[in-house]
């Protein structure tokens, strides 16, 4: 099986790659670790952010009515915290398989960082905007505006859970084996 980047880790340490000639072009390898530990650092922030949003019941208002009003963050929590574990666990088999990196999967793995740390803000508009109907308003009923924002919500996090699973899959095709 051939690999376009050096693959399948050995007792070389990583820290001594050196520039390889492909094709009469010099490609710069780099090591993993450093792509490992920045990305593991990312993901974990953007999880800790998505907590953040989710919101204690005020002392005064009872409590499992306090609870039912937030179900929407709950449900974004869970969601978007399944989707970065799932992504985060995808990423961690990958690196597994590569002993060194090029500018390429560098540069596809800040586009995958970038669409998982913004996930925590979809999330919270998702959260905010979604299910206006189901939320209890006293003196507020449903228009169109909110379905709009409803539609809104949607898309935004929709697209940015499409697009990091894209990234994932270019990513995953880019360290792969060559065919």
């Amino acid at each position: 099986m051939r690999w376009p980047i050096a693959r399948n880790r050995v007792s070389t340490p990583t820290s001594s790659i050196a520039p390889v000639q492909a094709a009469g072009a010099e490609v710069c390898l780099l090591p993993i670790t450093r792509l490992e530990a920045f990305s593991d650092a990312v993901f974990a922030i953007a999880i800790t952010l998505l907590v953040l949003e989710l919101h204690v019941p005020a002392g005064n208002e009872a409590l499992v009515r306090g609870l039912e009003h937030e179900w929407p963050r709950y449900l974004g929590y869970v969601v978007s915290f399944t989707f970065i574990g799932g992504v985060w666990i995808a990423h961690n088999y990958m690196t597994r398989f590569v002993k060194a990196t090029d500018r390429g999967l560098i540069r596809l793995n800040l586009l995958l960082l970038l669409f998982v740390s913004f996930l925590p803000f979809t999330t919270a508009i998702a959260a905010t905007h979604l299910f206006p109907s189901f939320l209890p308003f006293a003196d507020h009923a449903v228009t169109r505006a909110d379905l709009a924002a409803e539609r809104a919500a949607v898309v935004i996090f929709g697209l940015n859970l499409i697009l990091a699973a894209l990234m994932l899959y270019v990513m995953i095709r880019h360290s792969g084996p060559s065919r």
